[in-house]
C-alpha cells in the first residue's frame, strides 16, 4: 500500500465539496459527497481529472498540506488504492471471522489485491448492497488512464466488430439450413470483446453463501465476482470456486485482462447488458437476431 497514494478526480471533488461547519460526521459527509460523485456521469467525473492533470497534480504530496492533512483524516489508506480489484467481505454473523479467515489462509496464494473487511464499514448484507463500497472507492468507476472519448470510442468499436461477428455467424448458419436462434453462437460469446471495453473494474465478494459454505469446507465456498462498468452496473458476473480465483488474479495481475479465463467467458450478463437489456446488443446497433 503506498505511503504517497494517487489523487484521484473523486478526491478534489471531495476537497471543493467539504464543509468543516457540516452537521454531519466526517463518514457521513464523506459519503454524502461521493454518493452524489458516482451518480455523474463519467463525463462530468472526467473533468475532475483533466484538472488534476492540469495542476500536475498526481500524488498525495503534490497537494497543499491543507490537502493532505485533510484526506488523511477522511480516507483510509486502504480505500485510496488504484481502482480496478479489490476482495469485498460483505458478511459479518456469527463464526464468519474465523470462516474467511480461514478461507484466506488456506488459498495457495495470498490475494492479488486489497481485502477489505470491516464490519464497521462494509457490513452491506445481501443482495446488491455491495454497490455501497463506491461511495468509499468511488475511484473504482474511472477507466484507468482513458478520457471519456476513448473509453466510448473502444466500446462502440468492439460493438461494431462483434455484431459483424454475429452477421457472419448468421449467414454461415443459414447457409447450411439451420437458424441462428438454436443452432447459432451464443450470443455472449459474440459479444466477449464489447463487454471486455465496457467492464472497468472486478469486484471479488466474499458474502453470506461464501462464508457459509467456507465454514463448512474452506474449498467448497463459492465468491461472487462481479465485473462493472462506468457507472457500477453490472456486465457480468459469476460464482467462482478458489481455483478460478487464482486463475483470474493471475491473469488480471499479469496480462491485465481475464480473456479466455473460464471465469470470464463461463460469465452471466448483467441487467442492463442482457440480450434485452438496455445496454443489450439490440438496443444498441438496432439489430440481431439471437436471443
Amino acid at each position: 500500500m503506498s505511503k504517497n497514494p494517487r489523487v484521484w478526480g473523486a478526491d478534489l471533488f471531495l476537497l471543493e465539496e467539504w464543509h468543516e461547519t457540516s452537521s454531519l460526521s466526517d463518514d457521513d459527509q464523506l459519503l454524502e459527497i461521493f454518493s452524489f460523485f458516482t451518480r455523474l456521469p463519467f463525463a462530468q467525473r472526467y473533468i475532475y481529472t483533466r484538472r488534476l492533470e492540469d495542476r500536475e497534480i498526481k500524488r498525495h504530496t503534490d497537494l497543499p498540506q491543507a490537502d493532505q492533512d485533510l484526506l488523511n483524516r477522511l480516507r483510509k489508506p486502504e480505500e485510496r488504492v488504484d481502482g480496478g480489484h479489490i476482495w469485498l467481505r460483505t458478511w459479518y454473523g456469527e463464526g464468519s471471522d474465523a470462516a474467511f479467515s480461514s478461507f484466506i489462509e488456506g488459498r495457495d496464494e495470498e490475494p492479488e489485491y486489497p481485502a477489505l473487511q470491516d464490519a464497521n464499514r462494509y457490513n452491506y448484507g445481501g443482495g446488491g448492497g455491495w454497490r455501497r463500497i463506491f461511495e468509499r472507492l468511488p475511484q473504482m468507476l474511472d477507466p484507468e488512464g482513458v478520457s471519456v472519448d476513448d473509453y466510448e470510442r473502444a466500446k462502440q468499436n468492439a460493438l461494431q466488430e462483434c455484431y459483424l461477428v454475429e452477421l457472419e455467424d448468421t449467414r454461415e448458419v443459414e447457409e447450411m439450413g439451420g437458424t441462428p436462434e438454436e443452432d447459432g453462437t451464443y450470443w455472449m460469446e459474440m459479444y466477449w470483446e464489447y463487454h471486455e471495453k465496457a467492464a472497468v473494474a472486478v469486484i471479488f465478494i466474499a458474502d453470506e453463501e461464501m462464508i457459509r459454505a467456507a465454514a463448512e469446507n474452506p474449498r467448497s465456498e463459492r465468491f461472487l465476482a462481479v465485473w462493472l462498468d462506468e457507472m457500477g452496473r453490472v456486465v457480468r458476473y459469476k460464482r467462482l470456486a478458489e481455483g478460478e480465483a487464482s486463475v483470474l488474479e493471475m491473469r488480471m495481475s499479469v496480462m491485465g485482462d481475464a480473456l479466455s479465463c473460464s471465469a470470464w467467458m463461463g460469465a452471466k450478463p448483467g441487467e442492463d447488458y442482457e440480450w434485452e437489456g438496455p445496454l443489450g446488443p439490440p438496443a444498441l446497433t438496432g439489430e440481431g437476431e439471437h436471443s
